[in-house]
């Protein structure tokens, strides 16, 4: 029977995997290469889940492919975790320094690549590098699976275990650059923001930033620890040859709990566990903000909807509004002057100009409510649905409903006017649903 801790570190290695994934949507909007933490987070953590629930009560080889699978991600995840904090902490520290400002579409496809053989194509060369200094093809033990065994050497050091280490580093310098340039700056740093055409706000770069600087912080030194316990507890042999190092490689070890140390049980579970807390650290930045839990909500909404456990609302009687109204928002406030003859469309100045119809014959401006936060480039829908009409485009550096929209902003709003409106957003045009 499984102990209670591991059954404990199964339930949160999963949980933590859904979590990470919640957020994925808005990294991926922006283009965030947040995306590549997302990745290897749910990798690592869904593979050392998986592993202590197969392996809970054996250290028998009873999944052989899986093993194989599982021993790769488990000596990749962790510095493609860490390469993916210093992707980005460098875009970070580039924005903060303003030289992201006015990109090329050249150099925003050269940092892109470049990120992404830094986030990925360095973890998967690790695994030919591994290789080199793999001595037998796996241990198993009992309640932590899988895992890949090192031949310890000078070899070893340089080929696969200092790699952590260098990222880390990295990934100091870069988050003391970014802190330099954000102090440097405070003032001025929303505008710095507006014009780097990112799709932040302040707020969401100073989560990106406390983000990659706590986790930084924080895993380091057990990254250090980690790395010289493995030297003192595993003394260095001689890498005489590829033949000798490699001999009877196809050699699958077992081992039960009780063959282990202690130093080797806290090693493996500290390991284990500080994947669980960087991915509910992850969450805690971006999952619990007020753009997420409209989203939830609106998800929920759509589950109701799509199982017919929520029907929309009524129709209102003719002339009646029946959304929750506010003040339109101050980028928006030139939609008043829009006709209020019910009979007498006119038309809104803007890129691309389309006729307003009839408006409320109480003649009240179209007040507007704060919904959700969407993704950039969509548009702001609102009245009756057998309406649909186009005006022209919003500035894209006012402000909208207390959010600084910039040209790639993200605003959202709901009107709810006849039977029902539906929310798009875009700070490029206005669309009347």
């Amino acid at each position: 029977m499984t102990s209670a801790v591991n059954a404990a570190y199964i339930f949160f290695s999963l949980l933590s995997v859904i979590l990470v994934l919640i957020t994925t949507p808005w990294h991926w909007r922006v283009r965030n290469t947040g995306t590549l933490l997302i990745f290897w987070l749910s990798l690592g953590n869904a593979s050392m889940g998986i592993n202590a629930a197969l392996f809970a009560n054996t250290s028998e080889d009873i999944a052989p492919v899986w093993c194989d699978i599982s021993a790769t991600i488990g000596y990749i995840y962790a510095p493609g975790f860490t390469a993916g904090q210093l992707c980005l902490l460098r875009r970070l520290e580039s924005i903060a320094s303003t030289r992201h400002v006015n990109y090329s579409d050249v150099r925003r496809r050269r940092d892109l690549i470049v990120d992404l053989l830094l986030g990925i194509g360095l973890p998967l060369l690790l695994i030919p590098m591994h290789f080199v200094v793999q001595g037998h093809r796996m241990n198993i033990v009992q309640e932590y699976g899988c895992t890949s065994p090192v031949y310890y050497s000078v070899a070893s050091i340089f080929l696969y275990q200092i790699w952590q280490i260098v990222l880390s580093l990295a990934c100091a310098v870069y988050a003391f650059l970014t802190l330099r340039w954000f102090v440097i700056r405070r003032k001025q740093f929303t505008a710095v923001l507006q014009s780097s055409g990112s799709g932040l706000n302040k707020n969401k770069y100073v989560r990106l930033m406390a983000l990659a600087v706590s986790e930084l912080f924080f895993a380091f030194p057990i990254c250090l620890y980690v790395f010289v316990s493995a030297i003192i507890h595993n003394p260095l042999m001689p890498y005489t040859s590829w033949s000798d190092v490699h001999e009877d490689f196809n050699t699958t070890l077992s081992f039960q709990l009780s063959d282990l140390t202690y130093d080797q049980r806290v090693l493996v579970e500290l390991g284990r566990w500080l994947a669980i807390i960087a991915a509910f650290t992850f969450f805690g930045f971006f999952g619990l903000t007020k753009e997420s839990r409209a989203s939830y909500a609106s998800w929920y909404d759509s589950i109701l909807r799509t199982m017919r456990l929520r029907r929309g609302p009524r129709p209102p009687k003719a002339g009646q509004i029946t959304s929750r109204r506010t003040e339109p928002s101050s980028a928006l406030s030139h939609m008043q002057s829009l006709s209020r003859d019910p009979q007498t469309p006119r038309s809104f100045g803007g890129d691309e100009e389309k006729s307003w119809g009839p408006t409320p014959k109480d003649g009240s401006s179209f007040g507007m409510t704060e919904y959700t936060v969407s993704s950039p480039g969509s548009a702001v829908s609102f009245g009756p649905l057998d309406q649909t009409r186009t005006f022209g485009s919003i500035h894209p550096m006012q402000s909208v409903a207390g959010n600084d929209a910039s040209p790639n902003g993200e605003v959202t709003f709901e009107e709810r006017y006849g039977p029902l409106s539906t929310v798009h957003v875009t700070t490029e045009r206005i669309v009347v649903s």
